[in-house]
């Protein structure tokens, strides 16, 4: 108690100029430790999940892009290639069998 006391007492021995700057420095001191220790993490966050965005917006579209492939392969008949040849392979047969 007797220390605030002393606080006090040379508190109001400054000058008014004296206080307001005391006070503007205590006040800014506080701001710093504020922005350390709230604000600063959360725009760090911020900026992580921003980050973390772009890269899953890049990963959908590149899935996007793989799904539309796999659609268009999907249309396509597996065997058409298989048929192709026994149908080559047929018609061969025949022109053999013919002469």
């Amino acid at each position: 108690m007797d220390e605030l006391k002393a606080l006090e007492g040379r508190f109001n021995a400054l000058t008014l100029k004296e206080r307001v700057l005391l006070l503007s420095a205590a006040a800014l001191v506080l701001m710093f430790i504020a922005n350390a220790m709230l604000l600063k993490p959360r725009s760090d966050r911020l900026r992580n999940l921003s980050t973390e965005i772009q890269l899953a917006r890049s990963d959908i579209a590149s899935l996007e892009t793989q799904m539309a492939a796999a659609v268009a392969r999907g249309s396509e008949d597996p065997d058409a290639a298989t048929r192709r040849k026994i149908e080559v392979t047929t018609q061969a047969i025949a022109a053999a069998d013919a002469v």
